[in-house]
């Protein structure tokens, strides 16, 4: 029965050990007093051990072996180190292989192995004890517990000799020994980890005093801080609202009215305070604006452009703003508000502006009339700029009318009187040709002229025009290139360019007078900007970016700033003589090229053309020549011609059937439409024209489509075949002539539309 004791308390005592060693938080009380346990249960045994009881044999070694392992984590566990959890099962494991050697016949190696562990273990646990209580007091338990444990060692030591030497039983006295020196050194450990313990507390608690001293004076700091905050912003409390006296005071006595108010995210109106002025302006006072009541204040087209400038001032420190109001007398008018917040919107919503108001009516009554007046000088100069053109234009044509009348009524006398006609027939033609020439001109000046575009190098240009120009310069300008080279190409009309080219020379040579001078030509590249573009005339949409740039500039009288405004009309010249388009010309070519062209000069200080054209895209290819292909005859057919004029009509007729063609004639778009619409079948082609009254070209060109798509279609115009391809954006147009053409213009243009040769748009 004392042997199955003794089992159920090894088992128990180990399983205690075990979960000691698991546990990391366990203390060195624990392990000590585990220990003594191990110590009582060992000494049991040698009582024992009397009766020759194997069991009792057997366990003493066990737990006499486990005691000083116990000693040893124990102060492990007193220093703060890592116990490893194989010590406890491995000493209990090495006792009872002793007393296993014991019950075997092999006392002495038991007693050996023994003598290599118990007093190995508790001298190490007298050096980690030794060397945890090193920092600790002067007079402290803890200087005693290494001590004690060398004691303990040196009693292990004495043991092992004793059974290496003279073998069991031990002697009484030994035995009172280790029961004394282990119970004198449990008291010990318990008065040492107690005598720790407080230690700890108190330093702990001086850290815990010093710590609330210091967060009491950070506290104390941070108090005084926030005081001195709390003065400073009543003192500027108190200088605002002293400020705001002053302000508003003043504000009265001015014709203008000042305000301080808030708004919320519902645009509602909280008027703080508003000068005397608020009244006589608008005959509101504050508190009919409250809330929502300002709605009846602002012009109703106003609202969502004051509203918004006021949240725009949330994002900067001074805003103002123009709009109408409607008085209480239901007048409109006009106030300028400079304001400025002062508390921005935040959680709750609600933003504060001050500002000032004054009353702009009078002011913007004399910018509306002063508009008026400038729209008035304009029309003003618009309508005799058009009686310049028309009075130009009606000199010109009544003598080419004068030679054609004349020349008309002669040659019909001449066929009376059995003379031929035909040096009269040729008078009249050449009079046609020169108002046809007119025509172009006006066309150029209006950017409609007919033009034929491609990549062109500026500088080559002028240089392959060098003969010409040197003929415009004439005997008294001496005319000088500075050309660029390695210039990026311009998309245009070399004629046209050409024609700017010469028109600007030959004003230079003009502006040079008898005593002559100097002419320059000169070509570049500029990146241009919205500034340089904004001061010349030309296309009013000119985008900034890289032109190239020709400047043309002489030696000459220069014009004062009135002729340079009006250099650009049509048929506005200085000269005692000649009249004309030359300039007017000029500015419809640039504007026909997209560009811009600028003057400077100035009385006696000669004068400078500058014309800017835009760099053509780097993807665009050279535009290829007319192409006129050896074409086979076209045999008769029967050809639809529509136009408005019926001279024109009979003229087209006449030309088509001298040809050999069968012609149908219709007068306007609407008669051409229903006279397809009937004999849409027969018809191989339609002779079209663009600018017609009711119907026009436009509207007939999409129903002859509708009603038979593949009809070829020539049109006829004034206007370029560009502007016609605007009008006809359907599909590629069969055929374009310009008004006034040749008989043999019309009649190659529609067989090439009847034998599928179209003209691309």
């Amino acid at each position: 029965m004392v042997e199955f004791g003794l089992l159920v308390f090894l088992v128990a005592l180990g399983g205690v050990g075990f979960n000691l060693m698991r546990r990391s938080d366990a203390g060195p009380i624990a392990y000590w007093g585990l220990g003594a346990l191990s110590l009582l249960g060992a000494g049991v045994c040698v009582v024992l051990i009397g009766d020759s009881s194997a069991w009792s044999l057997l366990f003493g070694h066990a737990l006499g072996t486990l005691y000083p392992v116990l000693l040893l984590v124990g102060a492990m566990a007193f220093a703060g180190q890592r116990r490893p959890r194989w010590m406890i099962p491995a000493a209990l494991a090495v006792g009872l292989g002793r007393g296993l050697l014991v019950q075997n016949g092999y006392a002495l190696s038991s007693h050996a192995l023994g003598f290599l562990v118990e007093p190995t273990s508790a001298a190490a646990a007298a050096v980690v004890a030794f060397r945890a209580t090193r920092g600790a007091a002067s007079f402290s338990w803890q200087h005693g517990l290494a001590p004690a444990l060398a004691g303990m060692a040196g009693l292990d030591l004495a043991s092992a000799i004793w059974l290496v030497t003279k073998g069991p039983p031990q002697p009484e006295l030994l035995v009172g020994a280790w029961i004394l020196g282990g119970s004198l050194t449990l008291a010990l450990q318990i008065a040492v980890v107690s005598d720790r313990t407080r230690d700890s507390l108190l330093r702990s608690r001086e850290t815990l005093e010093r710590r609330i001293e210091e967060r009491t004076a950070e506290l104390a700091q941070s108090v005084s801080v926030l005081e001195e905050q709390i003065a400073d912003r009543r003192t500027a409390e108190a200088a605002l609202r002293q400020s705001e006296e002053r302000y508003r005071t003043l504000s009265e006595l001015a014709s203008d009215f000042a305000f301080a108010l808030s708004v919320d995210r519902d645009r509602n109106v909280a008027f703080e305070w508003a000068s005397d002025g608020m009244g006589r302006i608008t005959g509101f006072g504050p508190e009919e604006l409250d809330g929502h009541g300002w709605l009846a204040l602002v012009h109703p087209d106003d609202v969502e452009y004051a509203f918004g400038q006021l949240g725009g001032a949330l994002e900067g420190p001074l805003q103002e703003m123009e709009f109408r109001i409607i008085d209480k007398q239901r007048e409109v008018r006009w106030i300028h508000v400079l304001f400025h917040t002062t508390v921005r919107a935040e959680e709750d919503g609600v933003a504060r502006f001050v500002g000032v108001v004054s009353d702009v009516t009078e002011r913007k009554r004399a910018e509306e009339e002063r508009h008026r007046l400038d729209l008035h000088l304009g029309e003003v100069q618009r309508l005799e700029s058009l009686g310049v053109l028309a009075g130009g234009i009606a000199h010109d044509f009544n003598n080419m009318l004068a030679v054609i009348r004349g020349n008309s009524r002669l040659a019909l006398a001449d066929l009376d009187a059995g003379v031929s006609p035909r040096e009269r027939l040729e008078r009249i033609r050449s009079a046609t040709e020169h108002a046809t020439g007119l025509t172009e001109q006006m066309l150029t000046y209006s950017g409609r002229t007919p033009m034929t575009r491609r990549l062109l190098d500026l500088s080559q240009l002028v240089l392959g025009t060098h003969d010409l120009l040197c003929a415009s310069a004439g005997d008294r300008g001496r005319l000088e290139l500075d050309l660029a080279e390695g210039m990026p190409p311009i998309e245009g009309d070399v004629t046209r360019i050409q024609q700017v080219l010469v028109n600007l020379v030959s004003n230079a040579c003009d502006a040079l007078g008898e005593r002559g001078g100097t002419i320059r030509v000169a070509t570049g590249v500029r990146a241009a900007e919205a500034r340089d573009l904004s001061g010349g005339f030309g296309t009013p949409d000119a985008a900034p970016g890289d032109y190239v740039v020709l400047e043309v500039s002489d030696t000459g009288s220069g014009m004062d700033p009135e002729i340079q405004q009006r250099i650009f009309e049509p048929f506005f010249t200085t000269k005692s003589s000649g009249r004309g388009l030359g300039l007017a010309a000029v500015l419809g070519i640039v504007v026909a090229h997209r560009g811009v062209i600028g003057i400077e000069s100035g009385p006696g200080s000669g004068t400078t053309f500058r014309v800017l054209l835009p760099c053509a895209d780097s993807a665009a290819a050279p535009a290829s020549d007319p192409r006129d292909p050896e074409r086979p005859a076209g045999k008769g057919g029967k050809i639809l011609i529509v136009d408005d004029d019926e001279s024109v009509l009979e003229l087209a007729r006449e030309f088509l059937e001298r040809a050999g063609f069968e012609v149908l004639a219709a007068l306007g778009g609407q008669a051409g439409i229903d006279l397809f619409r009937a004999q849409s079948d027969e018809i191989e082609a339609v002779v079209l024209d663009l600018v017609m009254p009711g119907v026009g070209g436009a509207e007939a060109f999409v129903e002859m489509l509708r009603i038979r798509p593949e009809i070829p279609i020539v049109v006829t115009s004034g206007y370029d075949k560009e502007k016609a391809a605007e009008r006809f954006s359907v599909r590629g147009l069969s055929g374009f002539l310009y008004k006034p053409y040749e008989p043999e213009e019309l009649v190659e243009s529609v067989r090439k539309a009847i034998i599928g040769d179209p003209i691309p748009t």
